[in-house]
């Protein structure tokens, strides 16, 4: 579940930033990718909380299974 929940965040990662960063490379110069650059800024609180879900599931799985 937790590995699930990292492969997320890392793809919401990518997938937010990727577009302002072709744009960047491959855009015109004197382009302003405001529109990019509020997608590329949203997506990083989504991932981190996507990863800090994965972290704690991890935390708590691994504490349970020493329990048992």
């Amino acid at each position: 579940m937790s590995a699930n929940l990292m492969r997320a965040a890392l793809a919401v990662l990518v997938l937010g930033w990727s577009p302002i960063l072709l744009y960047t490379a491959f855009g015109p110069p004197d382009g302003n990718p405001i529109g990019l650059g509020l997608f590329a800024w949203a997506s990083i609180p989504f991932s981190l909380i996507l990863a800090v879900l994965a972290g704690l599931t991890f935390l708590v799985g691994s504490r349970s299974d020493r329990r048992a």
